[in-house]
């Protein structure tokens, strides 16, 4: 067994990174495999059980997020659904999708591997080129609901709340298996560098991206923008 995996383990788990520990655990359990099988199943099984707990414990009742003062829901819930007839895309974005889904079909076993499945994507493009289409074509996919993230409900004149409005939809669709849109993406997630932008929407970049590194991989988290300069 080498030992830098021993070490690189500790070193995480000292950060408190649950989502790292997590997948080089998973890789220990691979290295097992063939040394111990009895330590590789009851690992693998332990880890199996709390990265798919929220298959099992996520209550369907649960409220969507609410905002605090106009009290109107901060997501759009859709249960999957068929569609009639498959987006039509060219050869290079069919290519992806498809990579995506096989990867999402297959998450047992690279999480088995050590290696963690696909669990975002960014679609950019203007106005009716599908987007939109397309997330819902892959939640139906996954056999997943697509929650969508209305942004004039989220943004708030108190910039502040904006920052609790997202956080609130965030760790709501982080909490069961789902497919999340974050559509006009562009509006809450400028580039760092961009100097006209304040303070309070630069930490919200931060909280954004700090939620796509710990997104679970029971779930799948798209963002959608018409500017993908910006």
């Amino acid at each position: 067994m080498e030992n830098k995996l021993f070490v690189d383990l500790a070193k995480t788990a000292l950060t408190g990174d649950v989502r790292r520990v997590e997948l080089h655990l998973r890789k220990l359990a691979s290295k097992l495999r063939s040394d111990n099988p009895e330590l590789f199943h009851d690992l693998n099984s332990t880890l199996e059980s709390s990265t798919f707990s929220a298959l099992r414990s996520y209550d369907i009742t649960k409220p969507i997020p609410v905002d605090a003062d106009s009290r109107l829901q901060l997501l759009k819930y859709e249960e999957p659904s068929f569609l009639e007839a498959d987006p039509v895309h060219d050869e290079g974005i069919t290519s992806v999708l498809n990579q995506f889904l096989l990867e999402r079909t297959q998450v047992k076993k690279l999480l088995d591997e050590g290696l963690s499945p696909a669990k975002s994507l960014l679609f950019v493009g203007p106005p009716g080129v599908g987007k939109t289409l397309s997330a819902r074509w892959l939640a139906s996919q996954l056999n997943l609901p697509l929650l969508v993230l209305d942004l004039a409900t989220v943004m708030s004149s108190f910039l502040g709340k904006t920052g609790t409005n997202i956080r609130a939809v965030l760790d709501h669709a982080a909490s069961f298996p789902c497919v999340l849109l974050l559509d006009e993406f562009d509006a809450i997630a400028k580039r760092r560098d961009d100097d006209s932008e304040v303070g309070e929407l630069k930490r919200l970049v931060t909280v954004l991206l700090q939620a796509i590194d710990d997104w679970p991989v029971t779930s799948v988290l798209i963002a959608a923008s018409n500017h993908g300069e910006l």
